[in-house]
């Protein structure tokens, strides 16, 4: 079982130059391939248009990756469909090159993200409706705190994830201390990591492989 992902822009800053939006896109692709290389089985590569896909092996691991793209997203603003499954063809290195219900699982997700306007969608194709409902439960909120930030907020909170302190993000950004962590109570930093973390949990415990031989 896997987690395939499958993202595409939702707008973009450049969109009207076509040429810039797609090498700004792999870009983007490049460098998360690189650092999330432990993460996926796939790497990241465009599929069709502006859409991309990869493979995860465990669900818990798209909360770090979607942030990822996050922090990515100054010029591109993506959304995501998330599918939980099996690949029934041959291995490839190339997630574009297989098929299974992982992948139909999240086609079914980014159709719904497009269709109701959500930053993220999961689906399980099936097996578990009940987690499905909390998973998309919790994606929502974490849309809702998303989307009410002003473009200094959404600074903020990157950096401030970045930054190993309260203090050192606010040295990097030219704020007191005191002014930074109001910003991040405005933008409800705290309980966006409360969602990540119950995101986390939900699919750490009900969307993961069986343990391989001689793990426990």
């Amino acid at each position: 079982m896997y987690l395939a992902i499958i993202g595409d822009i939702k707008r973009s800053r450049i969109v009207d130059n076509r040429a810039m939006t797609q090498r700004a896109l792999v870009k983007v692709l490049n460098e998360i391939n690189e650092r999330f290389s432990e993460y996926l089985l796939c790497p990241l590569v465009l599929s069709q248009g502006d859409e991309f896909q990869g493979l995860l092996r465990r669900g818990d691991d798209a909360v770090a990756l979607l942030d990822e793209f996050d922090r990515e997203s100054h010029l591109l603003n993506f959304r995501f469909g998330l599918g939980w499954g099996a690949v029934d063809t041959d291995w490839s290195e190339r997630s574009t090159e297989m098929d299974g219900s992982c992948f139909h699982a999240a086609r079914k997700a980014i159709d719904r993200s497009k269709r109701e306007n959500r930053w993220a969608t999961f689906s399980s194709a099936g097996l578990d409706d009940e987690a499905d409902s909390m998973v998309n439960g919790v994606l929502e909120i974490i849309q809702m705190i998303r989307e009410g930030w002003t473009d200094r907020q959404k600074s903020a909170v990157s950096l401030r994830r970045m930054r190993p302190t309260q203090d050192a993000t606010a040295r990097d950004m030219g704020f007191s201390q005191p002014t930074l962590s109001k910003m991040l109570k405005a933008a409800r930093y705290p309980q966006l990591l409360n969602a990540e973390e119950t995101l986390r949990i939900i699919m750490r415990r009900n969307f993961r492989p069986p343990p391989r031989e001689g793990e426990t």
